[in-house]
C-alpha cells in the first residue's frame, strides 16, 4: 500500500447554523449510552471536555458575523433501534464540539459579543447569523474503534501556533 486508505467514508456538504442548533426530534432519553451532550448532539465518552475560553468563543462568533470561513463539523449518522433508542455512536459530534458549543452559548445569552447578547440582536441580525453556512462532513459508522481513530487523527495531528507566529 503506497498511501493510506480511508478509515471511513465522508459525505461533504454544508449546513446552516440554524440546522445545527435546531431540535433533532429525539430527546436525550434516546441516547442511554451517553450522559454528555452539546446542544442536540450526544458526545462519546472519549470526546474531550470543552476547552475554549470565552475570548475564543467571542472570536468565533465574530467570525460568523464577519463572513469568515467557519471550518466544518463532522457528524455521525444515526441508527434507530427497535426499542426507540439510538444505537451507540448515533448522531455523535465527532469534530466541531467547540464551535457548536460557542454557538449554543451565544444564542442562549451566555456571553455578549460587542456588548450585545443574543436577546439584544435585531431580527435581521439573528436571521443573518442563523443562515450562515459552515462545512459539514457526514459519516455513517458505528464501529467505535474506527471513530476513535478518525477523532484522534483530526485532533492530534496538527501543531498549535505560538503567539509569536501571529500575523
Amino acid at each position: 500500500m503506497r498511501l493510506p486508505k480511508p478509515v471511513i467514508r465522508f459525505a461533504s456538504s454544508s449546513t446552516s447554523i440554524h440546522a445545527l442548533v435546531a431540535n433533532s426530534g429525539f430527546g436525550k432519553e434516546a441516547y442511554p449510552w451517553t450522559n454528555r451532550f452539546i446542544g442536540r448532539f450526544p458526545l462519546p465518552s472519549w470526546q474531550r471536555e470543552l476547552v475554549w475560553s470565552q475570548e475564543q468563543k467571542i472570536s468565533f462568533i465574530e467570525s460568523v458575523f464577519m463572513g469568515y470561513d467557519l471550518g466544518s463539523v463532522m457528524i455521525n449518522d444515526y441508527l434507530e433501534m427497535t426499542n426507540g433508542t439510538m444505537s451507540p455512536m448515533s448522531d455523535i459530534l465527532i469534530d466541531g464540539q467547540q464551535r457548536v458549543s460557542a454557538i449554543n452559548d451565544f444564542i442562549t445569552d451566555q456571553f455578549p459579543v460587542n456588548g450585545l447578547f443574543w436577546k439584544d440582536l435585531t431580527r435581521i441580525e439573528r436571521r443573518t447569523f442563523l443562515e450562515r453556512e459552515m462545512g459539514k462532513k457526514m459519516v455513517s459508522c458505528f464501529d467505535e474503534d474506527k471513530l476513535k481513530l478518525v477523532y484522534n487523527h483530526l485532533n492530534f495531528s496538527g501543531v498549535r501556533h505560538s503567539q509569536s507566529e501571529m500575523a
